[in-house]
Order: structure tokens, then sequence, then C-alpha cells
């Protein structure tokens, strides 16, 4: 993940500062401290010399947001488990996540304006399709003198696009205020109508939800103007994170239909399938007690719009660092996990281990 706006940080993003008992940095929550107290868990169970009667290992990959190139080398080259958890996301059990539909909707305009002087020079904004954009900017000719108009937002993580303030979605209504040529103002005009006002697909025409893992949420995460003297061209990116028992293919059969509707092109980037391991399953079971051993509560699985390393695994769930009722401090400014909680992941995951081991009576 990038930092994003240094001005916004406490800390240097990457000086892993402690202050306070408090754990700052990009990757403290998301995900290397936890890989730490998952490594721990495991040094403990060694240490304490009980029996193994069971094989763990550790699994450690570099690229979970950007292509999962790590873990799919090791689904093809390596013994895969019949069970694992990752570390990667809330406690006390996350049985569900929502599939990952990324695509990119392009409207270009056939000619270009005949008068340069009130034209779009560009319009750019947002990065990564797993975060909402926090700034968008774009420079444009009024009466031949040049203008840039920016737009401020706040990142949030795409899994929740309504923690966030997109500024790809400001920018887009901001610039409708402005008069171009005719040929600006009808790309304007789609983009913003595709681009939306709100984070649950409406604009897309694939709001829906179910109840297993509750709303489709959609991030309008980046907008990319291709120009050169020539026709005005706006390219939408959109990550979306549909509920698990949504057809994608109904899904993307409605972008595609609202798309050209829209004079647009659609474009499937990524998508990656949902996972749902059912509540009764023992392995979810085992996790539960764990969690109930330390924290002395019992609160249901849950599921979540973010996407880990489960999905590439069978039998695979994620399970804290994120204890019920903290804030999400991932991919934002100021990163951040309480020491005294990095502790109590690792109780948690040592108490697991022992009981996956079946030793939970001999410690």
């Amino acid at each position: 993940m990038p930092e994003g706006k240094l001005e916004e940080w406490i800390f240097p993003p990457y000086a892993a500062e402690i202050s306070d008992g408090v754990l700052y940095g990009r990757g403290s929550v998301d995900d290397k401290g936890p890989a730490m107290a998952a490594l721990f868990a495991m040094a403990a169970l060694r240490e304490s010399q009980i029996a193994l009667r069971r094989r763990f290992r550790l699994i450690v990959g570099l690229d979970e947001e950007s292509g999962s190139r790590c873990i799919k080398y090791y689904r093809e080259n390596a013994e895969l488990p019949e069970f694992s958890f990752s570390p990667d996301a809330s406690f006390p059990v996350v049985n569900a996540e929502k599939g990952i539909l990324r695509i990119i909707v392009t409207v270009a305009s056939p000619n270009a304006p005949a008068d340069a002087s009130n034209r779009v020079i560009s319009i750019n904004g947002g990065d990564r399709f797993n975060v909402v954009p926090d700034r968008a900017e774009a420079k444009f000719l009024k009466d031949g003198q040049m203008c840039v108009v920016t737009a401020q937002g706040r990142s949030a993580h795409a899994m929740e696009p309504y923690k966030g303030v997109n500024a790809v979605q400001k920018l887009m209504r901001a610039m409708r205020g402005n008069a171009f040529q005719e040929e600006d103002m009808c790309v304007l005009d789609k983009a913003f109508a595709l681009a939306g006002t709100d984070c649950y697909g409406e604009s897309l025409c694939i709001k829906c939800r179910d109840d297993v893992s509750g709303d489709l949420t959609c991030n309008c995460a980046a907008v990319e103007s291709n120009i050169s003297d020539g026709p005005l061209s706006l390219s939408l990116k959109f990550d979306i994170r549909y509920a698990v028992t949504i057809d994608p293919d109904e899904l993307t059969a409605n972008i595609k239909k609202r798309a050209e509707a829209a004079g647009a092109q659609l474009s499937l980037h990524t998508h990656k399938a949902p996972l749902y391991v059912r509540e009764d399953h023992p392995a979810v079971q085992t996790l539960l007690d764990a969690y109930e051993e330390i924290t002395h509560t019992r609160p249901a699985p849950i599921s979540m719009g973010g996407g880990t390393y489960c999905r590439f695994m069978p039998n695979s769930v994620s399970a804290g660092p994120l204890f019920p009722g903290e804030e999400e401090t991932a991919h934002q400014p100021n990163e951040n996990i309480s020491l005294d909680n990095l502790k109590k992941c690792t109780h948690i995951y040592a108490e697991a281990l022992l009981r996956f081991n079946g030793t939970q009576n001999e410690k």
C-alpha cells in the first residue's frame, strides 16, 4: 500500500514508531504486525515443548494488495493445508468475504471541439482500485485561460467506501458546473452519471444485497483522461464488492447494459470469487473457542468486503487483528495497532494452535 498524504501522518509512515503504547506505520495492522503475532504464537507453541500432533506452517506473501502472485505461486508449487486462517481481518472470525469485481468504464467523444479556448485539458484522480480516492484534479481552458479545480476527499478501504469521501465523484460533479464545448460536455455528463454519488452501485444499476454478507459496495476508485489534442476520453475505475450469493455474471451483464446505454465501453480488470465457510465448520468453531477462552466473549462469525489470501486456500478464514468496536485504520494515514492488542492477538493465535494441535488441556 502507498503511504497516501505524507502531511497527514503523525510519524513517518515506514518508521514503525511507538507512542503511548501504540505502533504507527504502514502495515502495522495490515498486515506486518499480525504476521509477527502469528510467528510469535508459533514460537510459543514450539517452546512449550508440547508434542506436536499436527504440522504448522506460516505462509507469508508480499503482494496481497497488488495481484496476489505470491500465494498463487505457493498454491501451484507447495502442499496445501487442510485448514488455514489469516490474521488479516477482524475478530472473532470472518467466514465470508464478498466477491471482488474490478472494471474500467471508458467514455469518449468521437470528435474534438472545434474551439479549443473552452475545453478540458486533463482530469485525473485516484490510483489503486482498493482505496477511496482522496484527491482529484482537473485542468481546463476557460476563454483561453488555464484553470485548475481540485477536489479533496478522505481515503478509506474500498471494502468500506462509506467511511471515506470520494474525491473523484466530487470532482465530476463540480466539472458539470462549467460550460465547455458540446463534445466535452457530453463526455462529462456521461462520466458523472456513471461515477454516481453513492457507494452502493446505483449509478451502474447493480445495487443489491444478501442476508449472509449484506450490501454490495462500489468504489469509484479513479478517473484518467486521454486527450493529446484530440477528442476527450475519460476512464473510470470501479472496485465492486458483491455479496457472496450474488451471481457475478448477472452483475457484469447489468453493468455492460448500463455502459452501452451511456455510449461507454466496459473492460474487466479483475474478478475474485467470494469466499464462504459455513459457521458450523469444525475449524471455525475452534477459532471461536480460542477467542472465547482469551476474551471471555463469543460473538458470531462475521462477513466483510475485504479480500485476503484465504480466497486462494481450501477451508480458510480470517481471524483478527481488529477487535469488535475498534476503528479500522488500514490503508489510511496513521495506520496503527496498540501493543496490548498485538499481544492479545498473539495469545489468541497461540490458543488456537494449541486447540488445532489437540493439546489445549496440556498447556
